[in-house]
């Protein structure tokens, strides 16, 4: 196993290029990257920025907002959160295993909970998403070892949907750090006991950043420094609905003359195979009768989306 301890940069929007130059060279086995980001707010590749965040409040903290390639929802990340980008060709590795290994070998009782976290005695440390393109596979997620839990409240607009469906009144009491159960270790003690989880038996290879960086440069100024990319822009004259199921938030933006839908975008938290936007051109033009014909299609989309929930978000539609 390849690995690369990034302890020189801090800024999301070099680290979010490097994972994807990373991702896109070829390596004869896998590779696994730690990482960390300064007050940065990363958007998952599907959500419409601004109803993500507190635009005015993190303009005025200067707090840098960047779009990975995988879909999820957005989160926070500072210096007290690691991040880990785990690269493979082999589509049934386990990626919460490590973590969750480590944990309980440190005497901490992590779990796997819902479609994407890992969780504390019923509080979430660790979102996680998952990006594939030509049969290669990017894990990769946050967790929170020492981190200002009060600037997520401050950052991020988490829907009241979320928290009702947890019960939970705010996003504060729904999260934790590693350290609130690990008084005692270091980051660099717990990032030395997560990496011999993730090896797991195997050799290490020490790679070092100096040329994939160069390859990654240019991808900043292109992508990651991209208004277009970072936020995009909302259409205009649409209708929106939202819809809510176990793949996530679906906000649909459409137009739609008589039974025809004329053009539709869609947002959200979902993770997806397929980039989303093939759908949306699938869509276009159509009646409302052949877009219920798309559900099995829709799936690769919309991971965890069932047919009897496609069928509802599509009635959804047809009603507005």
């Amino acid at each position: 196993m390849y690995f690369l301890d990034n302890t020189f940069c801090v800024d999301a929007r070099v680290n979010l290029a490097l994972e994807e130059v990373l991702f896109d060279c070829e390596f004869d086995e896998d590779l696994l990257m730690f990482w960390q980001n300064e007050n940065a707010v990363i958007i998952g590749k599907n959500q419409f920025t601004y109803d993500e965040i507190n635009f005015d409040t993190v303009k005025k903290d200067e707090v840098q907002v960047v779009r990975r390639n995988s879909g999820g929802g957005a989160v926070y990340h500072d210096l007290g959160n690691l991040n880990f980008s785990y690269i493979t060709t082999n589509g049934n590795f386990d990626f919460y295993d490590p973590v969750i290994t480590a944990l309980k070998s440190l005497g901490a009782p992590a779990q796997k909970s819902g479609r994407n976290d890992l969780i504390l005695e019923g509080k979430k440390f660790s979102g996680t998403a998952v990006y594939q393109k030509k049969g290669k596979i990017l894990y990769h997620g946050t967790i929170l070892f020492d981190s200002d839990l009060s600037k997520m409240p401050r950052y991020l607009n988490v829907s009241g949907t979320k928290l009702s469906k947890r019960h939970i009144a705010s996003v504060s009491s729904r999260v934790t750090n590693i350290k609130d159960y690990l008084p005692g270790l270091s980051m660099s003690e717990f990032k030395a006991v997560l990496l011999n989880s993730f090896k797991d038996g195997r050799p290490v290879k020490k790679i070092f950043p100096e040329k994939f960086l160069s390859k990654a440069k240019p991808l900043v100024k292109e992508k990651y420094e991209s208004e277009a990319w970072n936020f995009g822009r909302r259409p205009k004259g649409y209708k929106k609905i939202k819809f809510v199921s176990k793949a996530g938030e679906i906000f649909a933006f459409f137009k739609k003359e008589k039974d025809r839908i004329l053009d539709i975008r869609f947002y959200g938290d979902f993770f997806s195979e397929s980039e989303v936007g093939d759908f949306e051109v699938l869509c276009k033009n159509k009646t409302i009768e052949e877009l219920y014909h798309y559900g099995k299609t829709a799936k690769k989309y919309f991971i965890g989306l069932s047919t009897k929930d496609y069928l509802k978000l599509i009635k959804k539609i047809e009603g507005n």
